[in-house]
């Protein structure tokens, strides 16, 4: 089990397809304090799972735990990847968050996502707050928060890469729709996404120059990208 977590005490359950309301392995337990951290937890006396569908992650402190993603490895079986896609806060105090929080795999596809920034003043941001929604002939998947671990994302004219696995395969992709969570403004010039296994890239272009921040004053919180020629 591996995690990119801010904050205190929680624990995790594990859920197979047979007794998906049941957990079969629960309390992992540890202080988990330090923000932009990866904390992983070797399991040497659960039970077998068999096909596991679905992770639970809760807190027992009234402190905020913001989990980005937790990944975990069968001893004999692929990585799994599963994304805070709603990006909602873990606490007890529900004026802060959620005290349990489900979350499921989305599938087995792989997306590569360069996010370019623009190369003028102002146009970088410390935190975004970034996730994406990719769009597609087979329906819609989403990313968890795109932020690299111990990397200054989001510096003017830098390229940031994002390898997302554990996605839904949604076929030919044709619109993306972005959501920042923070007032930094940040002003992007291209995203460029692939998915592995296409021969293709996808291109999507702020041809408009928007400006993106949860303040209204600054840019908009959320933008909508379409290839129109591929999209009909």
């Amino acid at each position: 089990l591996s995690s990119g977590i801010n904050a205190e005490y929680g624990s995790f359950k594990l859920y197979n397809t047979i007794l998906h309301k049941e957990p079969l392995y629960q309390g992992i337990r540890k202080k988990m304090a330090d923000k932009q951290n990866v904390d992983t937890f070797t399991i040497t006396d659960g039970e077998a799972l068999g096909d596991l569908t679905g992770v639970t992650l809760s807190t027992a402190g009234q402190d905020t735990w913001m989990v980005g993603w937790v990944t975990v490895q069968p001893e004999d079986g692929e990585v799994m990847y599963f994304y805070n896609t709603g990006v909602k806060t873990l606490s007890t105090d529900p004026k802060k968050g959620v005290a349990s929080l489900d979350m499921v795999e989305q599938g087995k596809a792989k997306y590569l996502i360069y996010m370019t920034t623009a190369c003028v003043k102002g146009a970088k941001a410390d935190f975004t707050g970034l996730t994406i929604k990719i769009e597609g002939k087979k329906g819609v998947t989403e990313t968890g928060l795109l932020n690299q671990i111990n990397n200054n994302n989001w510096e003017s004219g830098n390229t940031d890469v994002f390898v997302v696995q554990g996605m839904k395969d949604v076929g030919h992709v044709t619109c993306i729709e972005m959501e920042v969570r923070s007032e930094d403004m940040w002003l992007f010039t291209v995203v460029e996404l692939h998915k592995v296994g296409d021969e293709l890239p996808n291109f999507f272009i702020n041809y408009d120059k928007t400006r993106m921040s949860t303040d209204p004053a600054q840019g908009v919180s959320t933008i909508k990208l379409c290839n129109e020629k591929c999209s009909l």
